[in-house]
């Protein structure tokens, strides 16, 4: 859920001019009371499993269709572009990024046509 929390701290990345020793200090305890957080929240309370079933049911309202629900994007996948660019483009690895490269193409040209459409200063990092 949290990945590298020490490192949103660091001096590179924050700008706060702390010791290394204290940032990891504070990241720990952001970290721990992040996850509490979250969880009461429901986030992180799901299997990969439900992921797939969720992509596996975009997919299948996607089918061939441009976008959601025909060929000009409404507001569901201005949604769906937002939520899963998130973890897609992060500079590690998500579940939702295996998932969408390896089993759902049609969801990721979804995003891709998104982006291009919309963000054409988006350098493409993957």
């Amino acid at each position: 859920m949290i990945y590298n929390g020490n490192k949103y701290l660091q001096y590179d990345t924050s700008g706060l001019p702390l010791p290394g020793f204290i940032t990891n200090l504070i990241a720990m305890k952001f970290v721990k009371m992040a996850k509490a957080r979250f969880a009461g929240m429901g986030y992180g309370r799901f299997s990969q499993n439900v992921l797939r079933c969720d992509l596996k049911a975009i997919d299948a309202i996607l089918g061939d269709k441009k976008f959601l629900f025909g060929d000009k994007p409404v507001t569901p996948d201005f949604t769906l572009f937002g939520h899963l660019t998130t973890a897609y483009y992060l500079p590690y690895r998500q579940p939702v990024g295996d998932f969408l490269d390896d089993d759902f193409p049609q969801i990721l040209s979804h995003m891709k046509r998104m982006r291009a459409h919309y963000w054409l200063e988006w350098k493409d990092s993957k």
